[in-house]
């Protein structure tokens, strides 16, 4: 089973939208993140944002989103979601 890690496209909203529900359900406390159109803009080549997935078998299996480097050191991080 190979894996296959790249950086996320618009196309994948839907399947990270999954990755999400399949991690913490439907409780993430900013409910923005289940729109489909606010995680094709996240994934946008314009976004501030830049998303990693790892994919296998035409499932994404992991994700992580790196935040812009002009925020805060106090907020700036990744974001990390795994099956």
């Amino acid at each position: 089973m190979a894996a296959v890690i790249r950086q996320a496209t618009m196309e994948d909203a839907p399947r990270w939208i999954e990755l999400l529900r399949a991690t913490l359900g439907d409780d993430y406390p900013d409910k923005e993140v289940y729109n489909p159109g606010w995680a094709v803009g996240q994934f946008s080549p314009t976004a501030d944002v830049e998303t990693w997935v790892v994919e296998s078998q035409g499932r994404l299996e992991t994700s992580v989103t790196f935040l812009p480097r002009n925020l805060s050191r106090r907020i700036r991080r990744a974001t990390f979601w795994q099956r």
